[in-house]
């Protein structure tokens, strides 16, 4: 888990680039209602209401990085995050929490335009 400068910005072994995966650095980019931006992207639904947007890049970041990124974007450490928070996938029922680090955003059934939540652990955040 390489955290990237920036603040919100996470890469694979801080360079930037997962050559294995394809995937580039996840970093916030400017929230967007227009439905053709959201289908390359995916969202995350923050605790205090806010939600903050990623590119998609086909699913291929896997879970450790978006955790990375979120506790960037909340000035958090990763492990922290952790145990405080729970990513979940809204769309699958009943909504689920995304457990498998190693797994790719696809592979962890999600879809371009997905909205996660990260939502408190019970006893784990104020």
């Amino acid at each position: 888990r390489g955290l990237g400068g920036g603040g919100s910005e996470v890469a694979a072994d801080e360079g930037g680039a997962d050559a294995a995966g394809g995937w580039s650095a996840l970093h916030s980019l400017p929230p967007s209602s227009d439905a053709s931006a959201r289908r390359e992207r995916f969202s995350v639904r923050l605790p205090a209401g806010g939600v903050v947007q990623a590119a998609w890049q086909g699913g291929r970041p896997p879970v450790w990085a978006v955790l990375g990124w979120l506790a960037a974007v909340l000035k958090l450490d990763v492990d922290e995050l952790i145990g405080k928070y729970a990513l979940v996938d809204r769309s699958s029922l009943p909504p689920r929490e995304l457990e498998d680090e190693a797994a790719t955003l696809r592979a962890a059934g999600l879809a371009a335009g997905a909205t996660l939540l990260l939502q408190p652990r019970a006893g784990g955040a104020p």
